[in-house]
């Protein structure tokens, strides 16, 4: 019988796809909380010299949004990475033909 011979290893993949999942999270949180120290320094210092066009407005706060649009990047492209890889396993476990089917007594083969 032949077997595939693959590039990969299945506990590699998996293990990447985790780690992919951890480092998701740790970096949304630490982009939160430099969201969050942001927001309490404009906080602290209120009020603000506030420029007196609405494009100026605009661009004066767009840099405090800047910091969620980037964790939010972050977040859904390790997250993508790491469904990838789960989709990948699944498409290749997929492929498998021979299945060895295991007997359990008491059943009646059909």
């Amino acid at each position: 019988m032949l077997e595939k011979t693959t590039f990969h290893n299945e506990k590699a993949v998996l293990r990447i796809a985790a780690w992919s999942n951890a480092i998701a999270w740790v970096l949304l949180v630490l982009f939160l909380l430099r969201f969050g120290s942001d927001v309490s320094q404009i906080i602290a210092n209120w009020p603000p010299q506030i420029p007196g066009g609405i494009f100026d407005r605009i661009v004066a706060y767009s840099g405090l949004f800047i910091t969620p649009a980037i964790a939010l990047f972050y977040f859904l492209l390790l997250r993508a990475v790491s469904e990838i890889l789960y989709l990948g396993l699944d498409l290749f476990y997929g492929d498998v033909v021979d299945v060895e089917e295991i007997d359990v007594e008491g059943e009646e083969e059909k």
